[in-house]
């Protein structure tokens, strides 16, 4: 799948005897896109000598390490985290919470539809749900977005938080992940469990 439009340019240069060795430089740029996979990564190059009525090409590599998210079919959150702060590198392994904390989660949502022109538009949001399934607070739409570009985007990051109130009942909880993808039609939610102690 290309990550950038296809670039070509001309070089037209007199040359004099002395210029024997003079060779030719061709320069292009792109940027890889911030949604791109990790892997190996080709750029195929193709030169024509229109004076000789030759032509050359090469094929050069590089490597890109960007963040892996598993493709889906359908929407998905995947890489569930939760954390005790935003920027917090290292998720909790049991997820335990305590009255007047901040609760913080992180996940990617992929397998969203596109249209035309890689066009995407998807919305989040969160529900709170106690051991006996009864829904203690709701904020259907957190955060929403859109967008447009050459390379389709792979996954949106997402990220919510919620002021534990000080009072709230010590037990286990359910975090609900409220998903839209808009221009597929799809809805989804994803469960997560945590504790109150």
């Amino acid at each position: 799948m290309p990550i950038e439009k296809d670039q070509s340019g001309s070089i037209a240069e007199g040359v004099s005897p002395q210029d024997k060795d003079w060779t030719p430089k061709f320069t292009a740029n792109f940027m890889v896109p911030a949604f791109a996979p990790s892997g190996t990564y080709h750029i195929p190059v193709k030169v024509r000598d229109e004076v000789a009525g030759a032509d050359a090409s090469v094929e050069l590599t590089f490597r890109v390490r960007g963040h892996d998210v598993e493709p889906s079919d359908t929407l998905v959150a995947r890489n569930f985290e939760f954390v005790r702060a935003e920027d917090d590198k290292v998720p909790m392994h049991p997820a335990i919470y305590h009255p007047g904390d901040m609760l913080w989660a992180r996940f990617d949502m992929t397998g969203f539809r596109f249209g035309e022109k890689n066009h995407f538009s998807v919305d989040y949001g969160l529900a709170i749900v106690n051991a006996a399934g009864q829904r203690m607070f709701a904020q259907l739409v957190a955060a929403e977005d859109a967008s447009e570009s050459f390379y389709p985007q792979r996954y949106v990051p997402g990220v919510l938080s919620l002021h534990l109130d000080d009072n709230v009942p010590k037990g286990e909880y359910t975090l609900v992940i409220i998903m839209r993808d808009k221009v597929g039609n799809q809805n989804v939610e994803s469960r997560e469990p945590f504790q109150v102690e």
